[in-house]
């Protein structure tokens, strides 16, 4: 399945390219822009996979719209931090529902010492005009994260950005087998 998703959103990358040349990027701020609801949006509006790899993931109704879209047929992944593991976050609410987490441990669990998995991206593969989208920038997917930082995200329609995204997230991915 995921060498056919690449190969899949290679082609049709290369489609899109064929057909037009600017890509576009847009940005958005928080607080200010509603960023659960924008991130929301985009996952509804999924028909053929999600992969994301987030931090931090303690936003409920996030987590549902991820949950909604597995059972809808969408092809949901997901590698978090093992801080999105502990009480306040939805890693085991996601792996309960089917959805397959990836966790990066760490020996000893120490926030401030531990190298992180710090990246907050998702990657859809069929979203708006049809074609695949990258999410991507500083906010987590927290409720203080879109109410009260100062944080931002770009949507993307670069093919080879998101190649090199949808790439790293199989990198990893492979690391947390």
């Amino acid at each position: 399945m995921e060498v056919f998703m690449r190969r899949y959103i290679l082609i049709l990358g290369m489609f899109l390219q064929a057909s037009y040349v600017e890509s576009y990027c847009k940005a958005f701020f928080a607080p200010g822009d509603n960023l659960t609801a924008l991130l929301i949006e985009r996952i509804v509006a999924e028909k053929s996979s999600i992969y994301g790899a987030v931090y931090m993931l303690t936003d409920k109704k996030i987590s549902q719209a991820l949950i909604d879209a597995k059972k809808r047929g969408v092809d949901v992944q997901m590698i978090i931090d093992q801080v999105s593991m502990c009480t306040c976050g939805k890693g085991k609410f996601l792996q309960e529902a089917g959805v397959p987490v990836f966790v990066h441990r760490t020996q000893e669990f120490n926030p401030y010492t531990m190298p992180l998995m710090h990246h907050k991206f998702f990657v859809f593969g069929c979203n708006q005009d049809n074609a695949p989208l990258l999410w991507t920038g500083s906010w987590n997917c927290t409720i203080r994260g879109t109410q009260y930082n100062d944080e931002n995200v770009l949507i993307i329609d670069d093919v080879q950005a998101i190649n090199k995204y949808v790439d790293r997230f199989m990198q990893l991915k492979q690391r947390l087998q």
